[in-house]
């Protein structure tokens, strides 16, 4: 895998990130998880200021994602499979 953005690298930067646990990559070398983010879906459905759905790697990562995007008024397990 060798990614590039301009002259920046991106293989070295998702090492140091997989390495520290914050992103996981999958057999085929995509970004299979940035969490609190989850790119296969989950039970946990999160839906986004532009109304976009996203999915959250557990019920946790759900409740923590309508703040770091500022949105307090969203309830983040509107979607949630699980009660």
């Amino acid at each position: 895998m060798r990614k590039q953005v301009g002259r920046l690298e991106l293989e070295p930067a998702l090492a140091t990130l997989e390495r520290d646990d914050l992103v996981h990559l999958g057999g085929d070398g995509e970004i299979a998880v940035a969490y609190p983010f989850s790119a296969q879906p989950t039970a946990h459905r999160v839906k986004l200021a532009n109304e976009h759905e996203a999915y959250a790697m557990c019920a946790i990562d759900a409740l923590g994602i309508a703040p770091m995007f500022e949105r307090p008024d969203r309830d983040p397990l509107a979607g949630s499979d699980h009660p």
